[in-house]
């Protein structure tokens, strides 16, 4: 994990802990309660998709509805995941409540059109709106705004993954604040947990995956060290392509309104000139036509051969044109179906190969690596613990310093790599 940033540690001064309760309890009821109805929401219109598969050739334009959208009520709300980590490093930076409600919606729109993106970025942002919004209601700053931001991001994460522990870890790693002290980090161990609670007690499921404990040897460490060093290759192309794709659709389309109607003929021909249909939308069950998913990338002949390849331009297309959702479960899927392909060329297990696919990717493109490791003990178990860190840390370190966040110190870190 990166540093600690001086400037990010000298910020934990201690709050008044009897306000930092009132404070994360509306955070975390209301993050909840809104992830669950977006988690109900998405698979509803993902149902509505693969019933009407041909609503793919009105993703143009409603890409540019999702954009007008922005433009006309958006304001610092479209920069996303982005302007909450640099809120959170530089608390002098709000963030508005209407942030929330704004991804909420467009994510929705993305996917009922067959978008290829996640719902990670989503949940973090509603949570870092719900906070904004509290925090500007409240008139916080320094310490406080901070704290209140980390914690909508921990409730989130949380919620949207059913994965508390790694939530608050991943709303202090992913800002590069370093681990924070205890007075920080039961705030927020305690909002992202009151976070799922809420969640999941309004009736939101989340998917649980089989992965069987493997035993210890030299053999499989090996292979583990190899197919990490090529999820790292995969993470960092899949940085890369976003950033520069996203690059070139600001400076080729000078009018925001026209990239996603580019962008969505694209993701439309795409897809249907190299039959990837299945690796449209969020793609974490397989639709009722379709053969590819993250579920099935856990089992023996569960994934086509480049359909990480397929989702990896797919999601670049959708996500760098303007349209609205996440990168991380399309990560899922990149690095499950690559760990499925891999797993078959080495004979190594696939659910584990698929496994370490789904969350050493995220660690590497997001810069997380302690988080991953602590999700796949979440999502997966503890037997096979060991790999998850080893797969992680190296996927982080051979990644290098591309990443799907566009920190002022991430954009540093390209300029001088």
């Amino acid at each position: 994990m990166p540093a600690r940033d001086a400037s990010a540690a000298s910020s934990f001064s201690r709050p008044n802990q009897w306000r930092v309760v009132l404070w994360l309890l509306p955070v975390a009821i209301l993050t909840g309660t809104l992830t669950a109805f977006f988690l109900i929401s998405l698979d509803y219109v993902t149902k509505v998709f693969w019933q009407h598969p041909n609503l793919l050739l009105g993703l143009p334009l409603a890409g540019a509805f999702v954009v007008w959208i922005y433009l006309r009520w958006g304001g610092l709300s479209d920069r996303g995941t982005d302007l909450l980590l640099n809120a959170i490093r530089h608390p002098s930076q709000s963030v508005p409540g209407r942030m929330a409600p704004l991804v909420l919606f467009s994510t929705l729109v993305t996917h009922l059109f067959g978008g290829s993106a996640g719902r990670e970025g989503t949940a973090v942002q509603i949570g870092g709106g719900v906070a904004g919004g509290i925090a500007t209601k409240l008139k916080l700053s320094g310490t406080e705004l901070r704290l209140l931001l980390m914690c909508g991001m921990a409730a989130g994460f949380a919620a949207v993954f059913g994965t508390p522990l790694s939530g608050a870890i991943f709303s202090a790693e992913a800002p590069r604040c370093g681990l924070p002290p205890p007075r920080v980090a039961l705030p927020l161990l305690l909002t992202a947990w009151l976070a799922h609670w809420t969640c999941t007690l309004l009736g939101a499921s989340h998917t649980h995956y089989q992965v069987e404990t493997t035993v210890w040897n030299w053999s499989l460490l090996a292979q583990v060290l190899v197919a990490s060093f090529l999820f790292g290759l995969a993470a960092r192309l899949f940085a890369t392509l976003h950033h520069t794709s996203k690059r070139l659709f600001t400076t080729l389309i000078q009018r925001p309104l026209f990239r996603p109607v580019v962008g969505g003929i694209l993701v439309v021909t795409v897809a249907l000139l190299t039959d990837a249909q299945d690796c449209l939308g969020l793609g974490v069950e397989t639709s009722p036509t379709g053969e590819t998913s993250i579920v099935q990338a856990f089992r023996d002949g569960g994934a086509d051969g480049f359909d990480w390849l397929k989702k990896t331009v797919l999601t670049v297309l959708t996500v760098s044109s303007g349209f609205k959702g996440g990168e991380v479960t399309p990560l899922f899927f990149v690095g499950s179906t690559l760990g499925n392909a891999i797993s078959h060329w080495m004979s190594a297990p696939t659910d584990l190969l698929a496994a370490l696919g789904f969350i050493s990717l995220f660690a590497a493109a997001s810069k997380t690596p302690l988080a991953c490791t602590v999700m796949g003990m979440e999502l997966f178990g503890t037997g096979n613990l060991f790999y998850y860190a080893v797969a992680c840390f190296v996927a982080r370190f051979v990644s290098g310093s591309p990443s799907i966040y566009s920190t002022p110190e991430s954009v540093a870190d390209r300029s001088s790599a």
